[in-house]
């Protein structure tokens, strides 16, 4: 009788973030797209205190 591993670290407890797994495509496409306007408005707003 052969066993078969169905699910390896697979408890709530484990350590496992399959949040990140899931959505990580979208996660990067959104740091690609949107974090670079974030950047330039938070670099503008640093000049404006600056002045």
């Amino acid at each position: 009788m052969s066993k078969t591993i169905v699910a390896v670290n697979a408890g709530p407890r484990k350590g496992w973030n399959t949040d990140r797994l899931i959505i990580e495509a979208a996660k990067k496409q959104r740091h690609e797209t949107v974090f670079p306007e974030e950047m330039k408005t938070a670099y503008e707003m640093g000049l404006n205190l600056c002045e």
